[in-house]
């Protein structure tokens, strides 16, 4: 049939349905032609069904049709996406029973139902939390033996978050490289905290166009960590997302002078810049947070971001909790999604 309603053409302009917003855009260094379609919604579907709107595309003697699709939270308040950490280290996020996370503050609003819950701002039942054991049998196993059990134990999680001082052996590397990729619904975080941190796991930043990680010197604990300034396509998940926009004029205050930072250049590819760090309180492209939201892999440059830099609330009441809250809910979405 033939659409009806508004039509848009230029950059800037805007359509709007009952459920969101459509923005026809063009970003810093897009080639003429280039023009991008943004689709926001306007609230959290809490109804039965999912809503939907129809769009034609027109370009020269092309044409196509696209289905928007909004859908309801109901269908995922049964969902528990399993959690796997490295344990006893800095930024392990405990078990379920029996043993409490390393920082309180970010298992606090994880646990928070009011965030993450089926009546809760993200509607999933919760997060459930594991550990695996950072020497051998574990993370740093070699034998086949070993290999083949660990192999199907991680086939268990949904997002694996190896924190400081983890280093898994090559073997396992490569096992969590092939995990990462064999199902779209899993996601990936690589500590880059120090020299020792997952070393074997690296590679994957390089491939990404990451040149190196520097850690400490000449950067201190006087220097500071911040979002960046500019707000993009690509960042908005996470610096204006569900749990609400955060404040570039804001400074998180690190623990120590231990983190792992990577200079953003024209070469790095696909990974999103969510903190970096400043020199001076200036904020630079050293990335000490960035997410490949292509490949589900979060790059985390300090451990102690989850500590004591957040508030111990549990509630998206600052700029890092809210910053955290929103990672964390890009993930969840990543794990229980549909294709």
């Amino acid at each position: 049939g033939n659409p009806s309603g508004k039509v848009i053409t230029a950059a800037g302009d805007t359509l709007q349905t009952t459920f969101c917003n459509i923005a026809l855009v063009k970003n810093p260094g897009d080639p003429g032609d280039i023009r991008r379609l943004v689709v926001t919604s306007k609230n959290k579907n809490t109804g039965a069904a999912s809503y939907t709107a129809k769009l034609r595309i027109s370009y020269g003697t092309w044409q196509f049709d696209v289905e928007i699709v909004q859908e309801t939270f109901a269908k995922y308040s049964n969902r528990t996406i399993n959690i796997l950490t490295g344990a006893g280290e800095i930024g392990h996020l405990g078990t379920s029973v029996g043993t409490a996370a390393y920082y309180s503050q970010l298992r606090n609003v994880l646990d928070n139902t009011a965030n993450f819950s089926p009546s809760g701002t993200v509607t999933i039942k919760g997060f459930a939390y594991n550990q695996i054991y950072r020497g051998a049998p574990g993370l740093m196993s070699t034998s086949a033996a070993d290999l083949t059990g660990i192999e199907k134990f991680l086939a268990t999680y949904h997002i694996i978050f190896l924190s400081y001082n983890c280093n898994p052996s090559t073997q396992v590397a490569s096992l969590l490289a092939q995990w990462v990729q064999a199902d779209r619904h899993r996601v990936l975080v690589i500590g880059t905290d120090y020299v020792g941190t997952n070393d074997n796991l690296k590679y994957l930043a390089y491939a990404d166009g990451i040149p190196t990680f520097t850690y400490y010197a000449p950067y201190t604990i006087a220097d500071a960590l911040t979002r960046p300034a500019d707000n993009t396509p690509e960042n908005a998940p996470f610096l204006n997302g569900i749990f609400g926009y955060v404040s570039p004029s804001t400074t998180y205050t690190k623990y120590d002078d231990t983190l792992g930072f990577a200079a953003y250049t024209s070469a790095t590819t696909g990974v999103t810049p969510i903190v970096v760090l400043c020199k001076s309180n200036v904020a630079g492209t050293n990335v000490a947070v960035g997410v490949n939201q292509s490949k589900r892999t979060v790059y985390f440059g300090d451990a102690s971001l989850i500590g004591s830099p957040m508030s111990n609330t549990g509630l998206a009441d600052t700029d890092l909790n809210r910053l955290m809250a929103n990672l964390w809910a890009w993930m969840a979405e990543q794990v229980v999604w549909e294709d």
